[in-house]
């Protein structure tokens, strides 16, 4: 009967890719299979399985020196918890390093992040693609988000998600070439109805937007309406959503 070994590169490679995807509790347990044979370590050693990076910071050093090697100058997605302890920066934290020096390599962070990760980062992304930064630890006393998450700005970026961070450090974030954004706030901020609809005003390529967690809202009676030509989808549960929508012309808006 033909086993494993029988099928042709391309083939048992989609098996291993299903494999891989299905490791969900453990993203890297599917690496001891590379010590079962040698044609195994060359399938798995192939950059397709080295693109999508899952970081810790209780385990910070051992995934990205590998994946940086075997995906041979591929872009990256690196996705993970990297808040912890203040002692786990610095010289303790060599992905926090890692990743600063091969910027040029990262095409997407999905990160729950900590203030101190976010003041340590001071090297701008400039293949950018996708963002997804969670706050986590915040507490009253902000510092300067703002131009802290500058950053993180970059020529390329086209999907945005910033969770509980407040509006000052949001709105500069909020570029045009956007075309999707995702805003999530638990604070008890007020969010003004008039400078949402300016930050859309400049983003004409929105085509998804998804608001979450402000529950409070103003509107000045100056306000206008802005066009939004692009957005196909609105979704949202705060009463922000409600208040901003009459204010919104979306021609091409299909879902909410």
């Amino acid at each position: 009967m033909p086993g494993l070994n029988d099928l042709f590169f391309e083939l048992l490679q989609e098996v291993f890719l299903y494999y891989v995807a299905d490791c969900r509790r453990n993203q890297y347990e599917w690496v001891r299979l590379i010590v079962v044979c040698k044609r195994w370590k060359e399938i798995l050693e192939s950059p397709i399985f080295w693109k999508d990076v899952a970081v810790e910071y209780r385990w910070t050093g051992r995934a990205l020196p590998v994946a940086l090697r075997n995906s041979h100058g591929a872009l990256l997605s690196i996705s993970g918890s990297m808040y912890g302890p203040d002692n786990i920066y610095g010289r303790e934290y060599p992905d926090l390093v890692l990743m600063q020096r091969n910027q040029h390599r990262i095409r997407g962070l999905n990160l729950e992040i900590s203030r101190k990760f976010l003041r340590m980062w001071t090297t701008p992304i400039t293949k950018l693609r996708e963002l997804s930064l969670t706050m986590r630890f915040a507490g009253p006393n902000w510092y300067n988000e703002a131009a802290l998450l500058s950053h993180f700005d970059s020529p390329e970026l086209q999907k945005l998600e910033l969770s509980y961070f407040p509006w000052a450090a949001v709105r500069p974030a909020l570029k045009g070439g956007l075309g999707e954004l995702t805003l999530v706030n638990n604070h008890r901020e007020e969010l003004h109805t008039e400078e949402l609809l300016a930050a859309l005003e400049e983003m004409p390529h929105l085509r998804r937007l998804r608001i979450e967690g402000w529950h409070k809202t103003s509107v000045a009676k100056e306000v206008q309406p802005v066009t939004v030509p692009r957005l196909e989808s609105l979704a949202g549960s705060c009463v922000c959503c409600t208040t901003f929508l009459s204010f919104i012309a979306a021609p091409a808006l299909r879902h909410m």
